[in-house]
């Protein structure tokens, strides 16, 4: 790609760089663990909660977990974590800074992973990437919650490093097993997994003796022993009729796994949390009584160097036929990634007419982000300016879930903080009935 950016890289300008760099990322990682007792507090998150203290994996072990849309109860997996972090923490709070932790751990360890593992320009997309991760809004939204996805982070970029580890036995038994790991923790990893696959053998079919399969096999063996409970629940639901196997024909066409993908990566995709109060939260801050509309400006700020940015990458591939040159300095497993996680992905999730929600793309984390700053190369300037309306935009939706105890009339609800009662369970497990906060 063409440098369109002239500033200096002096050494002066670099290491001013670095420091923002570092700054930013420190921001955007306090945001996911400040002010923790403004989690969201609703039926799931009282399920999580009550599940993970009444069980243990010694006495009342669960091989199940919540029920899901789908009508069936979910893998044991999903709840296996929460039982974990039960053993240290006998509150909500407690239990949900174990999530927003080990999100900033996943960044951090994925950046260590970056520079030991890549050198040169991959580096630099590795070290952008976790930059924009860490400030987006979708991503921080997504680390402050108790939801089995919410620990997904770890384990997606663990999946990844291990791919690309698969030609020695240790990387191949590490890629199968939490293939199907994080499909046991949320359904939507089954698709990302087998998307995963699917491109690997269309992209490295001429390389395929080069992984270690047996360490393959076994990994996936023993992945699976761990689903025999969630699998004859499966059948029996099957067999009955009871599970919801498809979606609205509408949703084949409505695209919503790209709609999804788009929004996230640019940063403006807050309204499902926010609802009826988005206009509210767009005229933020407010000062002296006064709205002054500095979120909705940086929204707008952000819709404008995505569009920007989106239109000369389709134009790069369908006028000007020079599309291969944002990935051409990519090796073969970001490929597979990329295109499994930004294309394979969604066509399945729209073939199967399946209702597409914003956290379902948690399987597909960093790699949207990964794919956006690969538009920006070149572009300096402009994806500073982007970081910085993220990081804006991220600040002032952790603040008002703050001063205003959560987003009443939103998807969020009302903040832990300022609950009275806990909600009555809509789908507990057979002993579970009811839980009130006392």
């Amino acid at each position: 790609m063409k440098n369109t950016d002239h500033s200096s890289n002096s050494p002066g300008t670099l290491q001013w760089a670095t420091v923002l760099f570092f700054v930013a990322l420190f921001l955007g990682l306090l945001l996911r663990v400040i002010f923790p007792s403004d989690m969201e507090w609703k039926n799931d998150e009282v399920w999580m909660f009550y599940a993970s203290q009444t069980l243990s994996f010694f006495k009342n072990f669960s091989t199940l977990g919540m029920e899901s849309g789908a009508g069936i109860q979910n893998p044991g997996f999903s709840l296996w974590p929460f039982m974990g972090f039960a053993q240290f923490s006998s509150t909500p709070v407690g239990m949900v800074q174990w999530v927003q932790w080990l999100n900033v751990l996943a960044i951090l360890g994925a950046l260590i992973a970056a520079f030991k593992l890549f050198q040169g320009e991959i580096k630099t997309l590795w070290m952008k990437t976790l930059l924009l991760m860490s400030v987006s809004p979708l991503p921080v939204l997504f680390s402050r919650k108790l939801w089995a996805q919410c620990v997904l982070p770890p384990l997606m970029f663990l999946f990844f490093f291990s791919y690309r580890k698969r030609m020695t036995q240790v990387g191949a038994f590490f890629w199968g097993f939490l293939g199907l790991v994080i499909g046991q923790i949320h359904l939507s990893g089954f698709f990302f997994t087998a998307s995963v696959f699917l491109s690997f053998l269309i992209i490295e079919r001429k390389n395929l003796r080069e992984t270690k399969w047996g360490a393959w096999v076994f990994g996936n063996f023993l992945s699976l022993l761990l689903m025999i409970p969630w699998m004859q629940e499966a059948i029996t639901h099957l067999g009955g009729g009871t599970v919801s196997r498809s979606g609205s024909w509408a949703n084949l066409f409505k695209l919503k796994y790209f709609a999804h993908w788009l929004g996230t990566a640019s940063g403006v995709y807050l309204r499902q949390a926010f609802k009826s109060e988005f206009s509210t939260f767009m005229k933020e801050p407010v000062f002296f009584g006064v709205p002054t509309g500095l979120v909705g400006l940086f929204h707008l700020v952000l819709i404008g160097i995505f569009g920007f940015l989106f239109f000369k990458w389709l134009s790069a591939i369908f006028f000007k036929k020079t599309g291969k040159a944002y990935t051409e300095k990519l090796d073969s497993d970001h490929r597979v990634f990329l295109i499994a996680s930004g294309l394979v992905l969604g066509g399945f999730f729209s073939f199967l007419r399946l209702n597409v929600h914003g956290h379902y793309l948690i399987v597909a984390y960093p790699w949207m982000f990964f794919w956006l700053v690969l538009l920006f190369q070149g572009r300096k300037r402009l994806f500073s300016l982007f970081i910085s309306a993220n990081l804006f935009v991220s600040l002032y939706f952790v603040g008002y879930v703050h001063i205003e105890g959560g987003i009443p009339e939103g998807d969020y609800g009302v903040s832990y903080r300022l609950k009275e009662n806990w909600p009555i369970l809509d789908h507990p497990l057979p002993e579970f009935k009811e839980y009130r906060k006392e």
